[in-house]
This record gives C-alpha cells, sequence and structure tokens, in this order.
C-alpha cells in the first residue's frame, strides 16, 4: 500500500515549466499550432522584442515552444532566434 501511496503522490508533485524570459536575435515566425511543417503563421517578432516561453510540447520531429509577446500569444521552434534574459 505504501507503494501505491508513494506513486499516487509523485504524479502531483510533477515539474512544471518554468517561463524564460526571451529576447528575439532576428523576425522570427510564431505560428498558430506546434505542427511539424505548419506554414500558418500567427505573427512575427521583430528583432528585440521582448517575449515569455510559458510552456513546451514535443511533436514527432521537433521541440516546440508557446510564446508569449504582449497580448499574442503562439508557437515557434525551440531552435528559433531568441536569447534567454538572466
Amino acid at each position: 500500500m505504501k507503494k501505491l501511496v508513494l506513486l499516487a503522490g509523485l504524479g502531483f508533485s510533477g515539474c512544471s515549466y518554468v517561463p524564460q524570459h526571451v529576447v528575439a536575435q532576428k523576425n522570427v515566425d510564431v505560428y498558430k499550432a506546434p505542427i511539424d511543417g505548419t506554414q500558418d503563421v500567427a505573427f512575427v517578432v521583430r528583432a528585440g522584442d521582448r517575449c515569455v516561453f510559458t510552456e513546451e510540447q514535443q511533436n514527432k520531429v521537433y521541440l516546440f515552444k508557446r510564446v508569449e509577446c504582449g497580448d499574442q500569444s503562439g508557437w515557434t521552434p525551440d531552435w528559433a532566434d531568441f536569447k534567454v534574459q538572466k
């Protein structure tokens, strides 16, 4: 019974994504959905814009990050040109 309680406790204490403040290094397309090969651009982040990565989602090929810039939000591949601010 102890093992069952311990496993149930681990399910509730899982890691959550820690938001990251980032700055766009150049213009970056932000997509409406985290879909490989999508062409459905939600908006474009301009070089120098400050944004926040709020979550991530792994697809078949790429890791996407949800990015919020002001009142706009969307998804971008994790290799997009953003620099994490410390």
